[in-house]
């Protein structure tokens, strides 16, 4: 996939960014790896899993988390053009699923082995710190990225940094700071 950078009197997307998010998939081995997994009880998804996981992947990297916010881009030509999808699922679809995903053990490896290979296959290569103990890590800035969740009934809901009620998963009421936190995985 090519894009080509232009002035044009063209209509703006606010989501541009999804096209670098796209041709960063192209770089995995994910749409293969998801097609091939099987969903006990669906034999032949109108959907591919690659495309249901890489629509989540488009809302998430927007900072929408809720399924309903997959609704917005049915019929958004960009995203389904940038994130190559054949189709753009409907929440109800998204939801069941990754939800059926979920189910499958495997399924979550290989997000986390491409996770890890995709830096190195686009000639990034991580500096490690060596402590005086001899211990090597490598630094990595993490930001727990609070959605805004105001006028929601979700459990964990509280104050943010940003002024709105929001959720963090798994953080509790720690929405982190505007510094970032600074962690070390060795």
């Amino acid at each position: 996939m090519r894009f080509i950078i232009k002035a044009s009197h063209e209509r703006l997307t606010a989501h541009s960014g999804l096209g670098l998010i796209g041709l960063l998939l192209e770089k995995t081995d994910l749409r293969p790896k998801l097609n091939q997994l099987k969903i006990p009880g669906l034999k032949y998804p109108l959907l591919s899993h690659s495309d249901i996981v890489y629509a989540m992947i488009g809302l998430l990297a927007q900072g929408k988390s809720d399924f309903e916010h997959i609704e917005a881009f049915r019929e958004d030509d960009f995203f389904q053009y940038a994130l190559q999808l054949k189709s753009v699922p409907s929440r109800a679809r998204l939801r069941q699923r990754l939800d059926g995903l979920a189910q499958i053990r495997k399924w979550r490896n290989i997000l986390l082995d491409e996770m890890v290979r995709l830096p190195r296959k686009v000639g990034l290569e991580p500096s490690a710190i060596k402590l005086n103990s001899g211990t090597c890590y490598v630094p990595i800035d993490v930001d727990v990225s609070p959605f805004d969740n105001t006028d929601t009934h979700k459990e964990g809901v509280s104050r943010t940094y940003k002024g709105c009620d929001g959720h963090c998963s798994g953080s509790g009421k720690s929405h982190g700071d505007p510094g970032g936190v600074h962690t070390l995985y060795g």
